[in-house]
């Protein structure tokens, strides 16, 4: 009896000791996939690009220099005086457009011309051009520093400094406003060549907004080259301008890495949706407690207690391979964020099918991608929608250009490649090319847009056609 017995407490502390090791075993090879998963969006080059960025500890004289004595000067304090001074003249550019959004009497008189441009009378226009002399001090202050180029603010890769950057997003909005007012103002005055110019400003302001590794930013830059390529269709006549003003704008607007800005973007955005995880192991805050409430449709006691155990040390080679899955998952969703929108929408689909499918032991996984895909999923429709209406704009004026010289349009868009810089653009949403037709001594040009059908040029701000100078389809 005293043998078995032995036997069983042998048997025993070895099980003991081989789940142990188990145990380190696992927890040390999950840990180490889940650094590398994380690793990789971390070290994404747009990241490592805002982490090089200076801030307030490391500008001219702050005594940091890693530079050996005798040395040459290196360029770096310059650069990183100039970006300290760039960084307040937003900030003070950014404080008066947010003065002036709280201004009660602005935004009144700003209500009363929020009809369509076509519907303007002249006692409109007036009063549009009343309220720009108002801010004019302003707008050339906006124009400098859109010229002038970011960083916007300063960086900080944590959560916090990330959110730090949508903040100043409504802000940007607001400046790409008065300018787009500027720009109808001195086209209605056929002063287009300050129109183009604010055009132009509109687009570098939303450059600076696209370079900030953040989809809110993104998005943000995207409604802002829509005020770019709106103010383009209101204040720039059909008949043509100038042909030098009409290179510049085709020039400027032409194939950029927007895609390229917009999928890097996923990975700042995964950074912050992996501040999850970390808060499992720490505790989660109230509010987080609170969405997961929402989300499980449990009580909040319940989920608190399996948080807690979820966190736990015992859990913890559980919580690395979640955690892996969802930084791996992100990943895989930048990578197709790159790719052409006809291209990226099938993929898309299929990985909201499989985030759908995740087995219950990636259950933060599944809570996070589960919110986070399909807003992804329409992102990419509206980077491929701000893509269109850019293509639009620079084949609309290169053919209206066209028309201005040789008295006629070209009975094709090839004969304008030239002037696109060789070829013309195609539709993101087919990667066939845009519908262009000949009617009535003008004529009609559209993407298929987000339902990928022909809808014959009909305009609709959802989900039809994206026509250049199109009308609403409730309006025609």
């Amino acid at each position: 009896m005293k043998d078995s017995c032995e036997r069983l407490l042998i048997v025993l502390a070895a099980s003991v000791l081989l789940l142990a090791v188990v145990f380190i075993g696992m927890s040390a090879v999950t840990e180490r996939n889940r650094r590398a998963a994380v690793d990789r969006l971390k070290n994404s080059e747009v990241l490592q690009r805002y982490k090089q960025t200076p801030r307030e500890g490391n500008q001219a004289g702050s005594g940091t220099s890693t530079q050996s004595e005798g040395e040459p000067p290196t360029e770096e304090p310059v650069a990183a005086d100039t970006d300290k001074k760039k960084i307040a003249a937003f900030a003070h550019a950014i404080a008066r457009v947010k003065a002036l959004s709280e201004d009660t009497n602005w935004n009144e008189a700003n209500d009363k011309l929020s009809k369509p441009v076509e519907k303007w009378t002249e006692e409109d226009w007036a009063r549009q051009k009343e309220l720009i002399a108002q801010v004019h001090n302003l707008i050339s202050e906006i124009r400098h520093l859109a010229e002038m180029g970011g960083p916007a603010c300063e960086l900080d890769l944590s959560t916090k400094g990330l959110n730090e950057l949508r903040s100043h997003d409504p802000a940007f909005r607001g400046m790409a406003r008065l300018l787009s007012s500027d720009a109808l103002v001195c086209g209605h005055e056929a002063n287009y060549s300050e129109a183009v110019d604010d055009i132009l400003a509109v687009l570098n302001l939303a450059g600076i907004v696209r370079d900030e590794p953040t989809l809110i930013s993104q998005l943000s830059a995207m409604a802002i080259e829509a005020m770019a390529c709106g103010a383009a269709k209101s204040a720039l006549p059909a008949e043509g301008i100038s042909s030098d003003l009409a290179r510049k704008l085709v020039e400027y607007a032409g194939p950029t890495d927007l895609r390229g800005k917009f999928a890097s973007s996923f990975f700042g955005e995964g950074i912050m949706e992996l501040e999850a995880f970390d808060a499992i192991r720490t505790g989660l805050t109230a509010d987080q407690l609170d969405a997961y409430d929402q989300l499980t449709g449990r009580p909040s006691a319940l989920n608190d207690l399996l948080l807690r155990a979820y966190g736990s040390t015992f859990a913890r080679p559980w919580l690395n391979m979640d955690e892996q899955t969802c930084a791996d998952t992100i990943q895989r969703i930048a990578e197709i964020a790159g790719l052409p929108y006809y291209e990226a929408l099938p993929r898309m689909h299929n990985m909201e099918e499989e985030v759908g499918a995740l087995p219950r032991t990636r259950f933060l996984s599944r809570w996070v991608l589960r919110i986070v895909t399909p807003a992804f999923t329409r992102s990419t429709e509206s980077q491929a929608r701000v893509e269109a209406m850019r293509d639009l704009m620079r084949i609309g004026i290169s053919v209206e250009q066209y028309h201005a010289i040789a008295g006629s349009f070209p009975t094709t868009l090839d004969a304008i490649s030239p002037s696109l810089g060789g070829s013309v653009p195609v539709d993101p949403f087919t990667g066939e090319s845009y519908h262009y037709q000949l009617s009535g001594g003008s004529f009609l040009l559209y993407s298929v847009g987000p339902n990928q059908t022909d809808d014959g040029g009909t305009f609709d701000f959802r989900t039809g056609d994206i026509v250049w100078r199109g009308v609403p389809n409730d309006e025609q």
